[in-house]
């Protein structure tokens, strides 16, 4: 287990073409895309790499499926190529059922069926309510979090829906409302990217979506953990695998923790990332949130033999510098040696050998 954290991404950087290096030249690639295709009656290959089915793929259920198989085949190469096995794992809303995958904790074919029945609960809840979700860059967190909260006064809630980096977020709420906290936050400054989605994603607004994906989850049984994976919603690692159920529903009403997330990886000492994602969206975030832990993104196969080759040279890098250490108690050491002849020949023989 290496001091690296694999990073998987969430909906909004699928793309046609995703994945077709991997699937190409892996056969367990293909295996995993069969699996899918044969899980959900719908062929997950053709709707990733045909410039025809491009509409379809941005579909909230077929994106998020999509998106899940190209992750999960893209690691299982990662891992069987490089041999890495990180100290954590992590994803942003989504990609966190690609990082229970990759630790073991939930079956491939589970995450499947699990992310189809979230997809057809939030679009059904979605439907009932005028709800969007926005990105707002270039403002600090106060600011935005005064200004939400003054609109949200007067019942017009608007809530921020993930906590990106320092400078960016997300707001969730109804259309109408977050219309006016976006105005007031590009008066202060801020940059506004609305998100193709028709939906409160990440607020409060989708509790009746957390009800009934609760009550789908008990109906699943989930593994021990091979390494710890952190929550979206609580910006910790679970403690263990009994509090799947109630993360992954809660996740649908909480916001995203990003920045909480690299604090505690900071905070552990963890100098590396991988991120596993067709699009390296989560290199970005990692460069906004700190200059101390190195991303390697991982989006093709030539992605993967350079962070492969650099894995191997910090590898060398830390047995040279054990090696210096060793060298260095060897000279530092006291000669108890009776024979000071004795003992300097066997040090030249030593030098000797070691110039060879």
């Amino acid at each position: 287990m290496e001091d690296v954290v694999f990073m998987f991404p969430g909906v909004g950087v699928q793309n046609t073409g995703m994945g077709k290096s991997f699937y190409d030249n892996f056969k367990i690639v293909r295996e995993t895309f069969e699996q899918a295709s044969d899980i959900l009656k719908r062929d997950i290959a053709q709707m990733c790499f045909m410039n025809s089915q491009k509409e379809k793929l941005f579909e909230l259920a077929n994106s998020q499926s999509a998106l899940l198989t190209v992750c999960v085949a893209m690691h299982k190469v990662f891992v069987k190529e490089t041999g890495i096995i990180p100290k954590y794992s992590m994803g942003h809303s989504l990609g966190e059922y690609s990082a229970l995958c990759s630790a073991g904790a939930i079956e491939f074919s589970q995450a499947l069926k699990l992310v189809e029945i979230r997809s057809e609960i939030i679009t059904e809840v979605s439907k009932t309510m005028d709800g969007v979700m926005m990105w707002v860059i270039n403002i600090d967190r106060q600011t935005i979090e005064e200004v939400c909260c003054e609109e949200s006064k007067n019942e017009n809630k608007v809530f921020i829906s993930a906590f990106d980096s320092p400078s960016q977020f997300s707001i969730s709420g109804d259309r109408n409302n977050v219309m006016k906290v976006a105005k007031q936050l590009e008066g202060k400054g801020a940059l506004i990217y609305p998100l193709k989605m028709n939906g409160p994603f990440h607020s409060q607004l989708m509790y009746k979506a957390t009800e009934k994906f609760k009550s789908e989850l008990i109906n699943y049984r989930f593994c021990e953990f091979k390494y710890p994976v952190i929550s979206n919603m609580t910006g910790l690692p679970y403690d263990t695998s009994e509090n799947i159920v109630d993360n992954l529903s809660l996740q649908l009403m909480k916001p995203i923790k990003w920045t909480s997330f690299i604090e505690f990886l900071e905070n552990e000492g963890i100098e590396r990332a991988i991120e596993i994602d067709p699009k390296n969206n989560l290199k970005y975030l990692m460069e906004k949130n700190t200059e101390n832990i190195k991303t390697f993104s991982v989006e093709n196969i030539a992605d993967l033999s350079f962070v492969k080759t650099k894995s191997l040279n910090q590898s060398n890098e830390q047995n040279l510098e054990l090696i210096g250490r060793c060298l260095g108690a060897i000279i530092s050491t006291k000669n108890n040696n009776e024979d000071d002849d004795k003992y300097n020949k066997g040090a030249t023989r030593c030098n000797m050998k070691s110039i060879a």
